[in-house]
């Protein structure tokens, strides 16, 4: 259902509900653009309800349609081939690529390959990724679960490295014109930032409330996000170290940042000490304004996570599967 929400908001725009199927607006949003339905509306709100599966080829049809959608306002010498976006998101990701059965008589490195070579479609799909790679809790045949989660998490956060470091991110392409690149220097954020350092540049951003204008903060809140979950399974792919009894920076970003994206509180009584607590590791002074900016990501998460039907709760629960069947146990 997570997949055709986020394929009814892309087609209905402001009018999307995604607590309902909407058979006759999307069959008549998909007739308007296409020119043709590719299935009846009765088979789409069978998918809707999940009670009916969801085919290989219906989901290319979806594809198309999307694919057609991007290129309605698009000029002709920016358009590009079609791609698998909902096919990806139903059916893909990067911890279904790195369980198929490797033959290499070096697994490691032939999954190490393979993850090198991973690029999702969207930020959404990176999302949907990032909540995998955190519940992961078993390996292959021939990877361990722990080794799996670290080569999976690290993957995430080196493709969240590419789209915001300092400078020469991906994302400050793609931002309007008038949007300005953050205070670096005043934020105390460097070129060389490291890609499993990409969870604190990503908070300390919240403490430049005047490049965080309207049209970015959806975006970095929303890979925020990720990179929480992201940290985390780094970090518990390792878990006696980095949650063990010696605080670490892992263990200071997530008491800070579970409260703020995946606690059904809406702030916790303790946030603003982890918080301030983080905003210190990075030199960052924690004041109103970066409580309002983080209060603001939280918003907007849990608003984009409304529609498409989810809440904080059912991610966190899905998320931390892997913490219940590996807890940190200690024996006298």
């Amino acid at each position: 259902m997570v997949a055709l929400s986020h394929f009814k908001l892309k087609l209905l725009g402001e009018r999307h509900d995604p607590l309902s199927a909407q058979g006759v607006a999307v069959m008549t949003a998909i007739e308007e653009l296409c020119g043709r339905a590719y299935f009846a509306q009765r088979a789409w709100e069978y998918w809707y309800a999940g009670d009916k599966h969801l085919g290989r080829q219906k989901l290319a049809c979806l594809d198309h349609v999307l694919s057609l959608l991007a290129r309605r306002d698009m000029p002709a010498q920016e358009q590009t081939s079609e791609s698998p976006y909902l096919s990806a998101l139903v059916a893909g990701g990067l911890v279904k690529d790195l369980r198929v059965r490797t033959s290499s008589n070096r697994p490691g490195y032939a999954l190490l390959e393979r993850a090198l070579n991973y690029e999702p479609e969207s930020a959404v799909h990176l999302h949907a990724d990032a909540v995998d790679v955190a519940a992961l809790s078993e390996g292959t045949v021939k990877v361990q679960w722990h080794q799996l989660k670290a080569l999976a998490s690290t993957r995430v956060l080196s493709i969240l490295h590419k789209r915001w470091k300092p400078h020469k991110g991906t994302i400050y392409q793609e931002l309007p014109s008038k949007c300005v690149q953050p205070a670096w220097h005043r934020l105390g954020l460097a070129s060389e930032v490291t890609s499993q350092q990409v969870y604190q540049l990503l908070f300390a951003l919240a403490a430049d409330g005047s490049f965080l204008t309207a049209e970015i903060r959806p975006a970095w809140a929303l890979d925020l996000a990720t990179a929480a979950l992201s940290m985390h399974a780094l970090g518990w792919s390792d878990r006696y170290v980095n949650f063990g009894p010696n605080v670490t920076d892992a263990q200071v970003f997530w008491r800070a940042l579970y409260p703020l994206f995946f606690a059904d509180e809406a702030r916790p009584p303790d946030f603003d000490d982890w918080a301030e607590a983080a905003a210190c590791r990075m030199g960052v002074k924690y004041d109103k304004k970066m409580h309002e900016n983080l209060s603001s990501a939280r918003r907007c998460y849990a608003r984009w996570l409304a529609e498409h039907g989810l809440s904080c709760g059912a991610i966190f629960s899905a998320a931390m599967r892997s913490t219940e069947v590996h807890p940190i146990i200690y024996r006298g």
